[in-house]
C-alpha cells in the first residue's frame, strides 16, 4: 500500500522551520520588542516559536501554515482575544500589538508563499494532554460556558472574517483517498468507508439545521481540546490556540470537548462533570444526546480529513489510527440509535 503523496512533513523538515525562523525575525522587526533568542517549540498546523525578549519578557510567535486561515480570519482571532482578555478573567493568550497597534504581519517565505505572523504573551503552566479528571471537565464545561456567554455580547470590529464551520468535511470536499481505486484503498475497506460516510451524512444534517437559524451562530472556539488546556500554579488552568475560531452554532463548540471525554476511561463521569459546568454558566446543555452524538462523530470526521490533508501522520500509524476512528464511528452510531 502506498502513502499519500507528500504534501507537507513539517516535523522532518527542520531547514523549512529553519526558514520560517528567519521569517519570524522579519516580523519580530514590526514590535518594540528586542529578540534575544526564538527557538522552535511545535510543528503542529502551524510553526510555534519561542521568543525571549532582551528584558526577560517571553512571548510565543506562531507562523501560520499558508492556505489554512487568511490573514483577516487571523486579525479576527486576535480582536476577539483582545476582547476575552479585556472583558474577562479568563486566561487567554495576550496578542501582542505592534508599533502600528496591529497584531497581524503577513510576509513571503522563499518561494513567495505568505504566511500570517503573530505574536502572543507566554503563559506559564503544564498542559493537560491525557492527565484529566473529573475536577478539569467541570472546569472546562464553565470556561466552554464563559466563552460563549461573552461571544453573545461581542461586537465584531469591521472588517471581520465570515469564516464558518458549515461543513463536516471542513478541509475541503470527501478526501478522495475514500474512492474505490485510490491508492490507499486497502486503509479504506468498504465498511469502514460506508461508517465514515454514514457518520459524516449524520453530521452534515446536524450542522446544516442548526445553520439554518443564522442569527443562533456566535464567533467561538471550536477547538478546545486537552492539548489547548494548560494547568496553572494555585489549581486553574489557561485556554489556549484561538486558531480555528470561527462562526459556529454553540453546540457545535459545546461538543467538541466531549469528542476527547466520552471515549476516556472515566467517559461517564467526565462527560456528566462537563455538562454540569457549562450548565452552571448557560442553565442547561444546548441538546439532547442523539444531537450531541452526532456532532461527536462529526469531530471525528474533522479530524480524519485533517490526518489525511496534513499528512501528520507515519504510514505506519495510519491502520491503528483508522481502525480506532471507525470503532469509534460505530459505537457513536449505536449510541445516538438508542
Amino acid at each position: 500500500m502506498a502513502p499519500p503523496k507528500k504534501v507537507w512533513r513539517p516535523r522532518r523538515d527542520g531547514a523549512l522551520t529553519r526558514r520560517l525562523g528567519v521569517l519570524a525575525r522579519r516580523a519580530l522587526s514590526a514590535y518594540d520588542v528586542e529578540v534575544a533568542s526564538l527557538v522552535p517549540m511545535a510543528v503542529n498546523q502551524n510553526w510555534m516559536f519561542r521568543l525571549r525578549a532582551g528584558d526577560g519578557r517571553q512571548f510565543v510567535v506562531r507562523v501560520n501554515r499558508p492556505g489554512m486561515r487568511t490573514p483577516l480570519d487571523v486579525r479576527s482571532e486576535m480582536a476577539w482575544l483582545a476582547a476575552l482578555r479585556r472583558d474577562t478573567d479568563l486566561v487567554v493568550p495576550d496578542p501582542l500589538a505592534d508599533r502600528a497597534g496591529g497584531h497581524v504581519q503577513v510576509l513571503p517565505d522563499a518561494a513567495g508563499v505568505p504566511h500570517p505572523v503573530s505574536v502572543f504573551g507566554w503563559i506559564e503552566g503544564r498542559n493537560v494532554g491525557q492527565r484529566i479528571d473529573v475536577a478539569l471537565a467541570r472546569g472546562m464545561g464553565e470556561a466552554v460556558g464563559r466563552l460563549q456567554e461573552h461571544a453573545d455580547r461581542f461586537h465584531p470590529p469591521v472588517p471581520f472574517t465570515t469564516s464558518t464551520l458549515d461543513d463536516v468535511w471542513a478541509f475541503g470536499p470527501e478526501p478522495p483517498v475514500l474512492a474505490p481505486g485510490a491508492p490507499q484503498e486497502a486503509w479504506f475497506p468498504p465498511p469502514r468507508r460506508e461508517a465514515i460516510r454514514r457518520a459524516a451524512a449524520r453530521g452534515q444534517a446536524r450542522i446544516d439545521a442548526l445553520h439554518s437559524r443564522r442569527e443562533d451562530l456566535r464567533f467561538l472556539h471550536i477547538d478546545l481540546h486537552m492539548g489547548n488546556v494548560r494547568r496553572q500554579k494555585g489549581g486553574g488552568f489557561a485556554l489556549l490556540d484561538f486558531d480555528d475560531s470561527r462562526w459556529a452554532h454553540p453546540v457545535q463548540d459545546f461538543a467538541i470537548p466531549l469528542f476527547y471525554l466520552w471515549h476516556h476511561e472515566h467517559g461517564d463521569a467526565l462527560w456528566d462533570a462537563y455538562a454540569a459546568g457549562y450548565a452552571s454558566v448557560r442553565g442547561d446543555v444546548p441538546a439532547p444526546r442523539e444531537v450531541l452524538y452526532d456532532l461527536i462523530a462529526a469531530r471525528q470526521v474533522d479530524l480524519l480529513a485533517f490526518v489525511l490533508e496534513s499528512r501528520l501522520l507515519e504510514e505506519s500509524a495510519m491502520p491503528a489510527w483508522l481502525e480506532r476512528a471507525e470503532q469509534r464511528l460505530l459505537r457513536l452510531e449505536k449510541l445516538a440509535q438508542s
